[in-house]
């Protein structure tokens, strides 16, 4: 595996349907991690853009992992879901609830709609 692959055993604890129909994976390590090169690699991951996630109930060795065409599995989404997406996040972060995620969308779809007007009328 190459430098910025990362591996641990894992407990999958939830999985979550979201509101634009992705999915959220929960996972608690099985033991602690203590390397500080494994934490910082770890840590460094957080919020990167795009990953791959491969789940065994057996440690993965490089032979297991499937070859892909990048290509075939490259789904840009649109601009319009990747603001849905980013709005999803923000309303969740400030402590929204998901379920309230459509009422809050329609708010801040609203709002910068109206901002645009206003620069068709100046």
């Amino acid at each position: 595996m190459d430098k910025k692959t990362f591996q641990i055993s894992a407990h999958l604890q939830k999985v979550e349907t979201m509101s634009d129909n992705s999915i959220k994976l929960v996972f608690e390590t099985a033991k602690e991690i203590t390397d500080p090169n494994d934490l910082a690699l770890l840590f460094s991951m957080r919020n990167e853009q795009i990953g791959w996630l491969l789940f065994s109930p057996s440690e993965i060795k490089q032979e297991d992992i499937p070859e892909y065409d990048p290509a075939e599995y490259e789904e840009e989404k649109t601009p319009s879901q990747r603001l849905r997406s980013v709005l999803f996040l923000v309303h969740v972060n400030k402590g929204g609830n998901p379920d309230t995620f459509n009422d809050f969308y329609r708010q801040q779809m609203e709002k910068i709609l109206e901002h645009y007007k206003e620069k068709i009328d100046n």
